[in-house]
């Protein structure tokens, strides 16, 4: 059973990657219907492609933070995975699918783990106590 403080972390872990994932779909199709990012950016009110891989890995940042206390090594080791694929400097088609695969990946881990009837425990944090 998860408190409710982990089903709030991993709601919002769910959005952020869901976020990746429409981005890349979305870039995905641009490219092949021979759109720049820069118009793909605009539907979503940010000013170009430099700004749309910020957005991405600001959404990465938020996405690592909720699942950090969640996962297991096999999530945390499909968030690495999905990390340097983010951070790859080529920009084109491939950088979209790679980063789409990771995320895809990262969901079927973390899909997998809490499937797998693994009790859920996270650190009680106790209150400092003044003397």
């Amino acid at each position: 059973m998860l408190t409710k403080s982990a089903g709030y972390k991993l709601f919002w872990a769910g959005r952020y990657l869901e976020r990746i994932e429409n981005v890349c779909r979305m870039s995905i199709m641009a490219y092949k219907n021979g759109l720049s990012l820069d118009q793909v950016a605009k539907e979503l009110y940010l000013s170009g492609e430099k700004e749309l891989v910020s957005y991405l890995l600001s959404s990465l940042t938020l996405l690592r933070e909720d699942l950090r206390q969640l996962g297991d090594e096999a999530i945390i080791s499909a968030l690495a995975v999905m990390e340097s694929r983010l951070n790859m400097k080529q920009r084109g088609i491939k950088y979209f699918e790679d980063v789409l695969n990771s995320a895809i990946f990262l969901g079927d881990s973390i899909e997998k783990y809490f499937s797998a009837g693994e009790m859920f425990s996270t650190q009680r944090q106790d209150e400092v106590e003044p003397k």
